[in-house]
């Protein structure tokens, strides 16, 4: 499954295994990335982070983690280990970009593994579901390497495709094979319970009280101003 998103030289990649949980996670990133520093451990190696994409902060929740542990850097992913001890999948809240991940925590009485993603899902996660076990992929390609049985059109998401060009639901082209809804905290705990949520629904921000279009433009004024310069500051050209 990596081999197959392993696109050229300008990547790194790699895999970690967690027995008792019964799970494996591979990724693929860009060399110098946010996320090219995978994967991550906390101090006593009981608890993982493997994160693909990036996190804007404002710099406040660095700074709460930075006065514990001063040897954190900003500049790439490796902090963040330290927001899930402090808040477990609570920290997904106050994640801001375009991300994916998996949590594998394996302290004792918490043995669980946690896959999430982005607020509206446009870090794509595909996944397969069967007797045999859970799969998952941010390409679909890599679900097909593996899984023969979902090397088929889905006459419904091509239906779809053509009808609205994008395709509902969560549904793919592929047979078998659905999207993670965006927002997504899925936790397996060690023996296969499993808990589906989102951490986030819209209706929190549609059921905010409406400002007057002089207050509105204001305010989008300053906030552009205050969120833009995050988005073009990084170790990369």
């Amino acid at each position: 499954m990596v081999a197959s998103m392993h696109h050229g030289p300008h990547l790194s990649s790699g895999q970690v295994k967690f027995p008792s949980l019964g799970a494996a996670v591979g990724w693929a990133t860009h060399k110098g990335s946010y996320s090219d520093c995978m994967p991550v451990w906390n101090s006593t190696r009981d608890v993982c982070l493997v994160f693909h994409g990036e996190h804007f902060s404002d710099g406040s929740d660095f700074r709460r983690i930075a006065a514990d542990h001063p040897g954190c850097s900003p500049d790439d992913a490796r902090w963040l280990i330290h927001t899930y001890e402090r808040s477990g999948p609570d920290f997904l809240r106050d994640l801001n970009g375009y991300y994916c991940g998996v949590v594998a925590d394996l302290r004792p009485g918490r043995e669980s593994l946690l896959l999430f993603n982005g607020r509206l899902g446009l870090s794509r996660v595909y996944f397969h579901e069967d007797e045999t076990g859970f799969y998952f992929a941010s390409e679909a390609k890599a679900l097909m390497k593996v899984l023969p049985r979902v090397r088929a059109i889905d006459p419904v998401g091509m239906g779809e495709y053509f009808a609205c060009e994008c395709i509902l639901q969560n549904r793919s082209l592929f047979s078998g094979v659905q999207l993670l809804p965006g927002s997504a905290a899925w936790t397996w705990r060690r023996g296969g319970e499993s808990v589906r949520r989102t951490y986030f629904d819209r209706a929190e921000l549609e059921a905010l009280p409406h400002l007057a279009p002089e207050e509105f433009y204001q305010r989008m004024k300053e906030t552009l101003l205050r969120v833009i310069p995050r988005y073009l500051s990084g170790r990369q050209p």
